[in-house]
């Protein structure tokens, strides 16, 4: 009998110990289960930061609401407008009085005995160093890559080569003769010459890429003007005493697209624009102004390696000297 119950006590401990490891074994998928929750929750919390930060840069671009002739500076008004086209698109423009005192320019300098022509700035950098009270982007250049937003040349500092006629202060540091027209200025005189050279007195002289209008006359765009993108563009009036800035956002759907050529040829006719030269575009884009408290804003939403906002450094810029305005 004690001999019985020993057996069945041993059976019963035997018995109580696979339970265990059954019940162990039973655990330990729930276990692994609990461990993937967490890792999906750390994936997909990993995963919408990135898309938080691009919703967030979003929301920081302005409201869709039009400016009229806004006074910046002593002739020198802003206007934000969206033509009527198939899609929405934002046009900023800057409109310069050249008879008004106190208006004169400057392009960027050279980067001296370094390699290649400039070391790359942003338009801000460029406009507080500068000293400048409105600036834009300026002629196109090389090297050139824009992959991911890691991954882009050229970053702030690094040289870079102009395409084009390039001076400053009467000095020619960039020969390059590409067959690209020229914007030709002197104190606040300003003519666009199709070719180098640029008149004998010329101060400065930047390089863009084609006519859009000679005189009148449009000038048939290439495929790259036929398609939608950012556009920086200069233009001026038969007499010579106004000037415009052009620059339209684009590739941000939904808000602005960008503009063809031809539509910014339209807008810019039928502002009295007769001579009308395109500048580099696409995600170098960029229109910059000196605040009130002596900062800088820039006023249009450029597009950097497809971040909306983020200012592309480029190898140079037109700076615009402008006086305060009078407040009475």
């Amino acid at each position: 009998m004690k001999a019985l119950g020993c057996s069945f006590v041993c059976l019963l401990d035997i018995r109580l110990d696979r339970m265990k490891i059954l019940t162990q074994q039973i655990d330990r998928p729930s276990s692994w289960r609990s461990l993937w929750r967490i890792f999906l929750w750390v994936l997909i919390v990993c995963l919408s930061i990135p898309l938080l930060f691009y919703q967030w840069l979003q929301w920081q671009r302005p409201s869709p609401i039009p400016i009229i002739d806004r006074p910046l500076f002593a002739g020198v008004t802003y206007s934000r407008i969206y033509p009527e086209l198939d899609v929405p698109v934002q046009l900023h423009v800057i409109r310069i009085d050249l008879t008004a005192s106190g208006v004169s320019f400057t392009t960027t300098p050279s980067n001296g005995d370094a390699p290649l022509d400039t070391d790359a700035q942003t338009v801000r950098h460029f406009l507080e160093k500068s000293g400048s009270q409105v600036a834009i982007n300026g002629s196109f250049f090389d090297p050139f890559h824009s992959r991911h937003p890691f991954d882009y040349y050229p970053h702030a500092g690094d040289p870079v080569n102009v395409q084009g006629y390039t001076m400053l202060d009467g000095e020619l540091y960039s020969d390059d003769y590409r067959t690209y027209a020229i914007l030709c200025l002197d104190g606040a005189q300003a003519t666009f010459r199709p070719i180098p050279p640029c008149p004998v007195g010329t101060q400065q002289a930047i390089t863009g890429h084609q006519y859009l209008l000679r005189a009148g006359q449009i000038y048939t765009p290439d495929d790259y003007s036929r398609a939608r993108h950012p556009r920086t563009a200069v233009g001026l009036d038969e007499t010579g005493e106004t000037m415009w800035w052009f620059v339209a956002d684009g590739r941000q759907a939904g808000y602005s697209e960008g503009m063809t050529m031809l539509e910014l040829i339209d807008v810019a006719q039928a502002l009295g624009v007769t001579d009308l030269l395109g500048f580099d575009g696409g995600g170098s884009s960029t229109l910059v102004y000196e605040t009130a408290d002596g900062g800088s804003d820039v006023l249009n939403v450029p597009i950097h390696t497809r971040l909306p906002g983020r200012e592309r450094p480029v190898a140079n810029h037109i700076g615009l000297y402008a006086d305060s305005l009078i407040v009475n």
